[in-house]
């Protein structure tokens, strides 16, 4: 198996990309101020929930670690310091908006290359 990369992608694959980035960054600061201004019942920390879902990849990979930081060093200076608010919004706001920026020029790259090895293949006599 080769790695493909986002070499090839075209420019309106970046576009839709970086939309779908800021969309997605855009979402997790509402929920983080919905979680910082919101009533902190028991299950408050639900509001993450869609994100956690939705970038299953990153948060399998990032929440432990992310969590264990916040919970090292962020415990005890204010609302917005809170771990269970900065993790979360470290976590998916930064890495799960790059994820969304990167799959559309991966697609892109990917039907290009494979559209190329295609028509290698057609033109081989062999």
């Amino acid at each position: 198996m080769r790695f493909i990369g986002v070499k090839g992608a075209s420019r309106r694959s970046w576009a839709v990309g970086y939309l779908l980035g800021a969309l997605h960054l855009a979402f997790a600061i509402l929920v983080a101020l919905a979680a910082v201004t919101g009533s902190h019942d028991a299950q408050w920390q639900l509001v993450w929930a869609p994100l956690v879902i939705a970038d299953l990849p990153v948060s399998l990979l990032l929440d432990p670690p992310a969590f264990s930081f916040a919970n090292a060093y962020f415990t005890g200076w204010g609302s917005w310091s809170d771990p269970q608010i900065l993790a979360p919004l470290f976590v998916h706001g930064l890495f799960g908006s790059l994820l969304y920026a990167f799959i559309p020029p991966s697609i892109s790259a990917a039907r290009q290359w494979r559209a190329s090895r295609n028509v290698r293949a057609d033109q081989d006599p062999t």
